[in-house]
């Protein structure tokens, strides 16, 4: 159980939606996320922001299941937001995107604790999908399984079952 009294991401029921927060500089974007997001009943937006001081303070209020984080931003950038993020909500699955191929970039992520790196123009159409199958994979990295990208545009951390162990 997470300290809120919420039931913790690998313990909600087959079929509850998970909450997400989406954070991105660009309002367009945000909206085509949450579109795609709310046709679906496995997903509940619960929050919306535009840089990293927005993600932080709203992983702190909603401590959500999924922070979709934008790479770059203004103000505090995505690099600068996953550590704070995960200090408030260490049950989270951080998942940053972005429109350029970093490779070398996410394994710095990575080793901030973002669970995957999504490059954004590979996924238009699929991200709700992709989300979907990452939390998977995430809930199966809670309970200490290995996991695998299932998508050639997806990365994971390499050591995504640390997850387990990091949380107390």
């Amino acid at each position: 159980m997470a300290t809120s009294g919420r039931l913790a991401i690998e313990d909600l029921p087959s079929g509850a939606p998970a909450s997400v927060v989406i954070v991105d500089d660009e309002a367009d974007l945000r909206l085509l996320i949450r579109l795609g997001l709310q046709g679906r009943d496995d997903f509940r937006v619960v929050g919306e922001g535009a840089d990293g001081n927005d993600a932080i303070a709203l992983a702190e209020l909603h401590e959500p299941d999924v922070v979709l984080l934008d790479l770059n931003m203004p103000e505090l950038d995505g690099r600068e937001a996953i550590v704070p993020i995960l200090v408030r909500s260490p049950r989270s699955m951080v998942v940053v995107l972005s429109a350029l191929r970093a490779e070398a970039e996410a394994e710095r992520l990575f080793e901030q604790g973002a669970f995957a790196f999504i490059e954004k123009g590979a996924l238009v159409g699929s991200l709700a999908d992709d989300l979907a199958a990452l939390l998977d994979e995430f809930r199966r990295a809670l309970r200490g399984e290995t996991v695998v990208a299932g998508h050639p545009a997806v990365r994971l951390a390499p050591d995504a079952r640390r997850l387990e162990g990091d949380q107390g």
